[in-house]
This record gives structure tokens, C-alpha cells and sequence, in this order.
């Protein structure tokens, strides 16, 4: 692949476990080759997994940029936020 641009949309939805593996090992190894790859999900775990660096997106508007390791230090408090909010909004 000779470009230097990648956008993925919700790449691992719908994905088995076996799948999920080689997606990681595949977009590990356009990193190496220089390629910059823009993942859009909702699933942060594949992010974790694969990004080194993740952006919230609010109203089509950034909010926050993280590195991997700072991510990895504040995705509790993130977590306790969600469910906060969560539950504020009385859903059951």
C-alpha cells in the first residue's frame, strides 16, 4: 500500500476474536511502514490495543487528545464519568 493516509470506520465491529488479531497485526505493521491511520470507534478497548493517540469527538468538534500512556492513567476516572452521567439519566 503506497498511501500515506488511512481511514478506518468502526473497523473491528462484527468482528471474531480471530479477525480482531489479525486487524491488530495488520494496522501494527502499515505503522511501521509510516502510515498514518485515523480508526474512528466506539469500542475503546480496540483503541487501546492498537492507537497512540485518541481523540473524544463531541458535536463533530475534538474535546480532548490523549497519548496512550496518559489514556491508560485517566481511563478510570472516564469510566466513573460515563456511569455518572449514566445514572443521573435514571434510564431503567
Amino acid at each position: 500500500m503506497n498511501r500515506p493516509l488511512l481511514l478506518l470506520d468502526e473497523p473491528f465491529n462484527g468482528l471474531d476474536m480471530e479477525s480482531v488479531e489479525n486487524l491488530y497485526l495488520m494496522i501494527n505493521e502499515l505503522k511501521k511502514k509510516d502510515i498514518t491511520i485515523i480508526i474512528s470507534s466506539h469500542i475503546i478497548e480496540t483503541l487501546i490495543n492498537v492507537c497512540d493517540k485518541i481523540c473524544f469527538i463531541e458535536n463533530s468538534t475534538i474535546q480532548k487528545t490523549y497519548n496512550k500512556v496518559d489514556f491508560k492513567f485517566i481511563e478510570n476516572d472516564i469510566r466513573s464519568q460515563i456511569k455518572k452521567k449514566y445514572e443521573k439519566n435514571d434510564f431503567c
